[in-house]
């Protein structure tokens, strides 16, 4: 684990995406856990196996992470590389994203928000913190 808080401590502002297979897999690594899901065909919504409680939209140029038990989202910005970017998560104009292979990409936690219209924005330096 290395969160902001630094090495060995984790925190729920270094959340991010892995986005892979072109955009069909996706893994949210949250807190030490992964959250995993498959879009299928054309669909634009999955929800995890493991916990239906988390349904994960792609939305244009971002993804987003709606929890039905918090009523809360969590928004991953510029998550599909050639779409209308809507707000940058970092400075990054080279595009050096953190990557585990050429075609997998991965997108820091670039909002929040809840049903009762609290937002917070998260503004990344180009280290990602």
């Amino acid at each position: 684990l290395h969160g902001l808080t630094g090495v060995g401590w984790s925190d729920s502002w270094s959340e991010y995406a892995w986005v892979r297979e072109q955009g069909n897999r996706v893994d949210i690594i949250s807190l030490g856990a992964t959250l995993n899901f498959a879009f299928d065909g054309e669909s634009d919504t999955a929800v995890n196996p493991y916990h239906a409680q988390y349904i994960l939209r792609r939305r244009d140029d971002y993804l987003e992470l709606f929890d039905r038990d918090a009523l809360s989202s969590r928004f991953f910005y510029d998550a599909f590389p050639g779409m209308r970017l809507r707000h940058p998560v970092t400075d990054d104009t080279s595009d050096d994203r953190l990557a585990h292979s050429p075609g997998d990409r991965m997108y820091m936690l670039g909002g929040m928000s809840d049903t009762a219209s609290n937002r917070i924005t998260f503004e990344r330096d180009s280290q990602y913190r």
